[in-house]
């Protein structure tokens, strides 16, 4: 967990300072919480920073330590840490910090287990894993630790878990599960995870036919948005059970979904380092100027007014974040593994309590 004995700052003080922070900035914001480490001698510590990327605060980290999220409307803070066995990392546990007591509410401990992703489920305060080498997809309430199985695969398969996998609701998840029998036919599977003591899971029939699809991630309204390189993108509801053509451009440059759009690069072109903005309402592309290089860990902040990446251009990790609505891009160097998020909002405003 956060270094207790470096500067003689334990880990209340140190969650209840990144609370206060957020607490009390003079105009309401979301901020950057990231993993930095300039020196490879050093261990890593934790950021907390402005989109344009002033430093508010730094707080040492121990060694696999990084941020995961937030759950409870933003009063929890996620924690994980990572360990390495056999030239691979696993996550041994995750922590769950109380953001405005800075007490540690519990530890969920995958002892045995090595999962190599965890998801968190924000509207259901739980979260997703796959554990050794993607052989079994759970389900866990954090608040018993009880673990419940979605799926276990079969001989010759892979579970792989996307990161946007979850619905907004909470109520459904989507992975997708590799044969290697059979040239490595991947299918798309979709959980209802509503009752998670009976999680249910089928193939949607309507999607058989495009298994190799991108899934790009949910809408609001909990629809499934996939990209087909042959027919542009569509939706499908796991609900009303419909698919919906939203659009007709080469998905293969897709980089990231939001509420009202699609962000992605034209490949094979001279401008190919340039990032565009597909509209679902004007079905139109905005060319946004901004250029990345090795991009990875896209993600839209809360309030939907910055895009942020990690990009590999440089010898350090950088973390860019893009002002959509000025076209102004800042940098935060030494970003590592691409572990950020973004945090509830704070301010004079916050009232997510």
């Amino acid at each position: 967990m956060i270094n207790k004995k470096n500067k003689g700052s334990s880990l209340e003080q140190q969650v209840r300072s990144i609370f206060i922070q957020l607490n009390n900035l003079e105009s309401p914001q979301h901020l950057l919480l990231y993993m930095q480490n300039v020196s490879p001698t050093k261990n890593s510590s934790l950021i907390l920073a402005t989109p344009s990327g002033d430093v508010l605060n730094r707080f040492p980290l121990e060694k696999g330590d990084s941020p995961l999220g937030f759950l409870d409307n933003g009063n929890t803070f996620v924690i994980k840490t990572d360990i390495s066995k056999n030239y691979r990392s696993f996550i041994e546990k995750i922590s769950f910090l109380d953001l405005e007591t800075g007490d540690l509410k519990r530890t969920f401990s995958f002892t045995g287990q090595h999962p190599s992703r965890v998801v968190l489920n924000p509207s259901k305060n739980n979260i997703l894993y796959t554990k050794k080498l993607g052989s079994e997809l759970l389900h866990a309430d954090i608040t018993t630790g009880t673990a419940t199985t979605i799926q276990e695969k079969m001989d010759y398969e892979q579970i792989f878990l996307p990161l946007a996998c979850v619905s907004p609701s909470g109520n459904y998840c989507m992975y997708r599960m590799a044969n290697h029998e059979f040239g490595n036919e991947v299918f798309t599977y979709l959980a209802d995870i509503s009752d998670p003591s009976e999680p249910s899971v089928f193939i949607p029939a309507k999607l058989n036919g495009l298994r190799t699809s991108k899934f790009f991630g949910f809408l609001p309204d909990d629809r499934m948005v996939f990209g087909n390189c042959a027919r542009g993108i569509f939706t499908y509801s796991p609900v009303t059970n419909e698919t919906e053509e939203i659009g007709g451009f080469d998905s293969s440059g897709f980089i990231l979904l939001s509420e009202k759009g699609v962000f992605f690069r034209k490949q094979h072109q001279s401008d190919s380092a340039n990032t565009y903005f597909f509209d679902f309402e004007t079905k139109e592309s905005v060319n946004l100027d901004v250029k990345m290089q090795r991009p990875h860990s896209l993600s839209i902040s809360p309030d939907n007014k910055y895009l942020s990446f990690v990009d590999q251009g440089d010898s350090l990790d950088s973390l860019h974040v893009f002002d959509l609505e000025t076209g102004e891009l800042s940098a935060h160097k030494g970003v590592v593994n691409g572990s950020y998020c973004w945090s509830p909002l704070g301010g004079h405003s916050f009232d997510s309590r």
